[in-house]
């Protein structure tokens, strides 16, 4: 091998080394941002299931509160107020 290929099959190597490494980081940067990304959704996910559980709940009072009223109404209905 003459002087030039030598240089040039270095600065090849080279040049590949530092593509690999270069596109590592980016692919672990990008990496990381997915993973910061799916964090936050799931921090979002789980107010909304807060939010579900507290719809829920308001629910079901507005559900006992209008079987009450009814069950209230038919002993008014049965035994009127003399």
């Amino acid at each position: 091998m003459n002087r030039i290929t030598k240089w040039l099959l270095f600065g090849g190597t080279l040049l590949l080394v530092v593509t690999f490494i270069l596109s590592y980081e980016v692919s672990a940067s990008f990496t990381n941002s997915i993973k910061e990304e799916v964090r936050a959704v799931r921090v979002e996910i789980q107010a909304v299931k807060a939010q579900n559980k507290a719809i829920k709940a308001e629910l079901k009072a507005i559900d006992q509160a209008i079987f009450n009223r009814r069950i209230s109404n038919r002993i008014a209905q049965r035994f009127p107020p003399q």
